[in-house]
C-alpha cells in the first residue's frame, strides 16, 4: 500500500490584488481551497519545467548532432 507524503504548512505572503485572484479562482473553478489552487498551480509549473528540460534536451541534440543538411 503506498503512503503519502506528510502535509506539511507553508505560509505566504500576497499582495492584496493577487489574494483576491486566488480567491477568485477557488471560487469561479470549484476549488476546495486556496492550498488547493496553490498546490495546482505548483504541479503545473513542475510539469512545465520537465519539457523546457526536454525541449532543451533535444536542441542541445540536434546542435550537437553535427552540421545540418540544405534541402
Amino acid at each position: 500500500m503506498a503512503t503519502k507524503d506528510p502535509v506539511t504548512t507553508l505560509s505566504i505572503s500576497l499582495p492584496s490584488a493577487l489574494k483576491g485572484h486566488v480567491e477568485d479562482q477557488v471560487q469561479e473553478r470549484a476549488y476546495t481551497s486556496a492550498s488547493e489552487f496553490v498546490r495546482m498551480l505548483i504541479r503545473h509549473h513542475q510539469e512545465l519545467q520537465g519539457r523546457l528540460t526536454h525541449l532543451q534536451d533535444l536542441m542541445m541534440q540536434g546542435l550537437e548532432s553535427g552540421p545540418g543538411i540544405e534541402a
